[in-house]
């Protein structure tokens, strides 16, 4: 069965692929290879720039921002998905609190109560069963507010970066503006 990330990993194969086939064909994929991982957008526009040929620069630049705005895009989305998933499960978690083991340590307190004091150790027994029960399914239930509580807190901050990251500028999301990459030249900003 394949992971819920196959999708995603599945279409950044392909893009990363057609990125580099693209800077291939434009003969920059050694010259991008060899730059240190944290390069300067300026730099790397400065490469792309530098092919002679327009149609194979502005398939290189359009394959680069297609491979960027994906991985922006579906970054976020990736996180939110995650942390749905947890919120979800601390809402069932809520609305159903673990019953089998105070229900099993009221059976044992009556159990034992009755076999050392008859009768009276029996309701002994009960009443510590049942409040130790609604102790454990208390404690159970906080513990499943919290993870709401924090689910919520990273859903929000997530939405709230994923935001500011879509006001940011073309060329801070890819490295290119859209009218770069539709006429191949660039672009004062």
């Amino acid at each position: 069965m394949a992971d819920k990330y196959s999708v995603y990993r599945d279409k950044w194969d392909r893009l990363k692929a057609e990125n580099e086939a693209a800077m291939a064909g434009a003969g920059i994929l050694e010259v991008i290879k060899n730059l240190p991982t944290y390069s300067d957008t300026f730099d790397l526009r400065a490469i792309y720039f530098a092919v002679p040929d327009l149609a194979l620069r502005k398939a290189a630049i359009s394959a680069h921002r297609r491979l960027m705005l994906h991985v922006e895009n579906n970054y976020y989305e990736s996180q939110i998905q995650d942390e749905m998933a947890i919120l979800n499960k601390a809402r069932m978690d809520l609305n159903n609190p673990p019953w089998k083991f105070p229900a099993f340590s009221g059976c044992a307190a009556v159990w034992l109560g009755y076999s050392f004091f008859g009768l009276s150790g029996a309701l002994g027994g009960a009443l510590i069963g049942f409040f130790a029960g609604q102790a454990y399914v208390n404690n159970s239930r906080q513990v499943a507010r919290n993870a709401i509580s924090a689910a919520e807190g990273v859903i929000a901050s997530y939405r709230k970066e994923q935001a500011e990251d879509r006001a940011e500028t073309e060329i801070e999301r890819s490295g290119f503006t859209l009218a770069e990459e539709m006429s191949g030249e660039k672009q004062e900003w």
